[in-house]
């Protein structure tokens, strides 16, 4: 087995990989929250409430995943909440580093 191998089984034997994805999107909703409040920009809104949405239910799907041991279509949509949730956490710190004229 090798070293990247034992690294994922141990992710999902030791139940790693659940409670680093607690702890991840508690700091995903703190950090979108923080932004929310403190520059009330439009982007900035919008990809915070976009970041406040996705954080719940990429947890959701990651669950039901853990619930039906792992289908392939359920791997896929949990992924693409997954990519969905970074690209609005990129682009919420984007919008929020953005200096005003």
């Amino acid at each position: 087995m090798t070293a990247a191998a034992r690294l994922l089984f141990s992710l999902r034997n030791y139940k790693l990989h659940p409670l680093a994805a607690i702890a991840a999107g508690g700091y995903v909703v703190g950090f979108a929250f923080l932004r929310a409040q403190r520059r009330r920009e439009p982007w900035v809104l919008r990809w915070a409430i976009g970041a406040l949405l996705l954080a719940p239910l990429q947890l959701a799907a990651g669950l039901l995943n853990a619930a039906l041991q792992a289908p392939t279509w359920m791997q896929t949509v949990n992924l693409l909440l997954a990519d969905l949730l970074w690209a609005a956490i990129v682009l919420l710190a984007a919008a929020s580093a953005e200096r005003q004229p």
